[in-house]
């Protein structure tokens, strides 16, 4: 079951807005955005006292100062490439909701582990905010949008580092700028892999003219060869923010798309139709793609269209009001000063089953409430018979012991955590605050819901870091040298294999840190199920966004066998500038004790116990044995003697 807890979050007086692991220590931070929306600060997990603590890492953006701004988003990143965590802060001086107009103005605070003090600026934006991506498969952290100064123009923000001065990016045009559709106000784009190359890809959400439908775009990365048009499409009349998942746990990244039509809302599930594995009832001749090379890229990948009446396989639409009593998604928060859409979390795995779950925000007779809705197989009463006899999969509304949850009302957002670190996920939900609060319009009631729910199922974490150094990253004098656990690397993909215990082999796909913009309240690493097994993960493969030299080991990717459950895996993807290959990459392993290990630990002792007794109570009967034949011996002699 579920249950409400404090750690330390009871009184903060602000909301968090982001997770990462600030002074690499692994274990996950929060960053706290204040109710004014003016200052940040970092909160420090600490599991000696089982509870967050604040850190003196703070910084403030006064009004009287040059350039104020109002924080509208907050993105932590390595930016400077020096293995430590840095945080790129993006604002404009006087944000409202539903408005495209302003600068958005964005400083990179540059951490050392321990503070982030100072900052540089950097080129301004339209309100359209940033994404983070890799631009040319060095790594390194880079961002594409429109500058303010060229509104019309879609650019990135090319990242120089490790370069000297305070100039960390550089204006470029993106190239083939013609081609892109105008990216929407607020939008859903994303870097994260979509053709199943283990390659993160570009996904843009477009709006040609105000209160026009939404649209995307699918650029797939070709490395060298830049991004390349592959897809687009229409979303959903009235959608919101688009999230990203493997709903039906195929190998291969689905959309999650809510909208709301005037009173009635859908969440739509757009599968990402690609090819299937080998040995899931393929003929041997039939073009799939083999179980050994999941990474393999399938060009004819594609989503069918969302507005088209005709049901197809591809498809499924749940009905929230229906599912809900009336209730209805909402899409935006307006309790906050700019734009703030409320998008689906996805991407995580409460039960452990193997599927991930979805949190949804709903709004019915005037309260909000946080609504948890867990992964199930297609059946009538949701979905068509093609999408059954596909083995698709949607979701049900999980009543069952969470009524901790479900009781939380003013709720503006929620997102997945694992606060213990041991590999349970938890949810955290922001609440607005009653009767208002002199801390500001920004500011929350923090309520972490702890996660309880027996179930006998495995995990796996895993994290990508950015590649920076090899070992022990070196930082400023007075401070210990460091692993370079919290540089929040975005784009990671990981796909991996595992065998039920019906003997039936299943490949899945995740992603690590896939949004950016509008505070998505992603975590730095990903954690999934791996279902009830009793074996290890058969193949894992692991993809970054590094451009190899051309040959026959240009790869980006690389696969490990045997991989513990009930463990974290961290990859270390260093290449020596000579280096081009991934052959080089190394892993650490860290596994996570089951909770079952006290009670086997006892249980073990006890039998041990046991049979130490057993074993000299023979002993003992042995010997008084012994004792009687020798005297029975005895006696006989003395017998013939006489």
């Amino acid at each position: 079951m579920l249950y409400q807890d404090d750690l330390g979050l009871g009184a903060l007086g602000g909301q968090p807005v982001a997770f990462a692991d600030f002074n690499s220590d692994k274990f996950t931070g929060m960053l706290v955005l204040s109710g004014d929306q003016r200052s940040l600060s970092v909160h420090l997990w600490k599991p000696a006292e089982d509870r967050f603590v604040a850190s003196t890492a703070t910084l403030t953006i006064s009004s009287d100062a040059p350039n104020p701004l109002i924080i509208e988003n907050v993105v932590p990143g390595d930016f400077n490439y020096d293995g430590t965590l840095d945080v790129l802060v993006m604002g404009r001086e006087a944000p409202q909701p539903n408005n495209a107009e302003g600068e958005l103005r964005m400083r990179i605070y540059l951490g050392d582990g321990q503070d982030v003090s100072s900052y540089v600026q950097v080129p301004s934006s339209t309100a359209a905010q940033p994404i983070l991506f890799d631009f040319v498969g060095d790594m390194r952290v880079h961002m594409l949008g429109y500058p303010f100064d060229k509104p019309q123009q879609l650019s990135v923000w090319k990242n120089k580092a490790p370069s000297p001065g305070e100039n960390i990016t550089e204006l470029l045009p993106m190239p083939a700028a013609d081609q892109f559709c105008k990216i929407s106000h607020p939008h859903s784009n994303a870097f994260v892999d979509l053709n199943g190359d283990c390659l993160a890809d570009l996904f843009l959400t477009c709006q040609e003219q105000p209160n026009g439908p939404l649209t995307y775009q699918i650029w797939t990365n070709a490395k060298q060869d830049g991004f390349k048009l592959a897809r687009h499409g229409r979303l959903p009349d009235g959608a919101g923010a688009v999230s990203f998942a493997d709903v039906d746990g195929n190998g291969s990244m689905d959309m999650v798309v809510p909208a709301c039509v005037k009173a009635e809302c859908t969440l739509h599930i757009l599968y990402n139709h690609q090819q299937r594995l080998c040995g899931f009832n393929h003929k041997a001749d039939e073009n799939c793609r083999p179980l050994d090379n999941l990474c393999q890229a399938d060009p004819e990948f594609r989503f069918d269209d969302p507005t088209d009446e005709k049901s197809t396989a591809g498809h499924t639409t749940l009905h929230i009001g229906k599912m809900l009593n009336g209730a209805r998604l909402l899409l935006r928060d307006d309790e906050f000063q700019g734009d703030l859409p409320v998008a689906v979390r996805t991407g995580s795995d409460l039960n452990q089953d193997g599927y991930p779950d979805l949190l949804l925000i709903t709004e019915n007779n005037g309260q909000t409430h946080v609504r948890l809705l867990s992964s199930a197989p297609c059946t009538e009463d949701i979905s068509t018979k093609d999408q059954m006899e596909a083995g698709r999969r949607a979701f049900r509304v999980l009543e069952q012991g969470a009524d901790a949850l479900n009781q939380l009302v003013n709720v503006r957002s929620a997102a997945f955590f694992d606060f213990e670190e041991d590999g349970t996920l938890d949810i955290l939900s922001l609440s607005k605050q009653p009767g208002g609060s002199r801390a500001g319009k920004a500011a929350r009631v923090v309520v972490p819901v702890q996660n309880n729910y027996f179930n006998d199922a495995f995990f796996l974490k895993t994290l990508v870091l950015n590649g920076v150094c090899p070992g022990r990253c070196s930082t400023e004098a007075g401070y210990a040298r460091q692993r370079p656990y919290g540089v929040s690397y975005y784009g990671a993909s990981f796909k991996y294999t595992v065998i039920d215990r019906r003997g039936r082999k299943h490949a899945k796909e995740v992603a690590q840190l896939s949004q950016s913009a509008y505070v998505p309240l992603q975590m730095p690493y990903c954690l999934f199920g791996l279902g009830r097994t009793n074996n290890y993960v058969e193949e894992l493969f692991i993809g970054v966004t590094r451009h190899q030299a051309s040959g026959w080991q240009a790869r980006h990717y690389r696969a490990w066998a045997g991989v513990i459950p009930n463990s974290q895996l961290v990859v270390v993807p260093y290449q020596a500038a000579d280096v081009h290959a991934p052959d080089g990459w190394t892993r650490e392993l860290f596994v996570n004790p089951s909770a079952y290990v006290p009670s086997v630990l006892l249980t073990l002792i006890g039998a041990s116990i046991i049979l130490a007794i057993i074993v000299m109570l023979l002993d003992w009967r042995e010997k008084r044995e012994d004792q009687r034949e020798k005297r029975s011996i005895s006696h006989v002699l003395n017998f013939d003697a006489l």
